[in-house]
C-alpha cells in the first residue's frame, strides 16, 4: 500500500525535475546542464535530484525520453481525423519551434542530435527516436492516395530533415516567426510528397 501511494509522488517528482533540465538544455546547452545547475534552478540540493536519478546521464536520458514522448502524443492526438497532405503537416509541425513549450522541446531533441556526434550513449538514444519517427512517417507518405514523388522513406527522411533545418534556424533566428515556419514546412512537405495530394 505505500509502494502504491509513493509511486505517482516519486513520478511526478522525477517529472518535474526533468522538466526543469529541459528548461536549462533550452536556455543553456546540455553542456550546462549539470546536476549543480538543474539543483540551483530548482532551489534544491543535489541530493534531492541523486534521490531521484543515479547520476547526470541517468537525469539527461530522463530529460531526452520524457520530451521525446511529449512530442510523439501530441504528434499523434494532431493527426486524428487527418488526411491527404494534412496527415503529415499536423504531427511533423509539432517539432517547430512555435510555442515556448515547443521550443524547450525542440531545443532538447537537436541538442541530443548534436550531442550524438561525439557521444555515443547519446547516438544510440537518438538514433532509436529518429528511426520510430522515420517509421511513423514512412506509413503515412505511404498511405496517401497517390503516389509520392519519392520513395515513401526517402520522402519521409526528407521530412525529418526539413523540420529540424527549420526548427534550427528558428531558434537560432529569433526573427523567423511561427507563421514563417509553417510556411515554409508546408511548402517543403508540398515539394517532397506532391501538392497534390487530397
Amino acid at each position: 500500500m505505500i509502494t502504491t501511494v509513493m509511486m505517482p509522488a516519486m513520478a511526478t517528482r522525477r517529472q518535474d525535475i526533468a522538466h526543469v533540465a529541459a528548461r536549462v538544455i533550452a536556455d543553456e546547452g546540455l553542456e550546462r546542464a549539470s546536476m549543480r545547475e538543474i539543483a540551483g534552478q530548482m532551489g534544491v540540493t543535489i541530493g534531492t535530484l541523486t534521490h531521484q536519478f543515479r547520476n547526470r546521464e541517468d537525469l539527461l536520458r530522463t530529460t531526452f525520453e520524457m520530451t521525446v514522448h511529449a512530442i510523439r502524443d501530441r504528434a499523434a492526438g494532431s493527426a486524428r481525423g487527418k488526411r491527404g497532405v494534412a496527415l503529415l503537416t499536423a504531427p511533423v509541425a509539432e517539432g517547430l519551434p512555435t510555442s515556448d513549450t515547443r521550443r524547450v522541446e525542440t531545443a532538447v531533441w537537436l541538442a541530443f542530435a548534436m550531442s550524438a556526434i561525439t557521444n555515443d550513449n547519446h547516438a544510440r538514444l537518438s538514433m532509436r527516436h529518429y528511426r520510430e519517427w522515420e517509421d511513423a512517417l514512412t506509413a503515412a507518405v505511404a498511405g496517401l492516395e497517390v503516389v509520392p514523388v519519392r520513395d515513401a522513406r526517402d520522402a519521409a527522411r526528407l521530412l525529418i530533415a526539413v523540420t529540424d533545418g527549420i526548427a534550427m534556424r528558428a531558434l537560432a533566428d529569433r526573427e523567423l516567426s511561427h507563421s514563417e515556419q509553417e510556411r515554409l514546412l508546408a511548402e517543403a512537405i508540398g515539394a517532397i510528397v506532391g501538392t497534390g495530394v487530397a
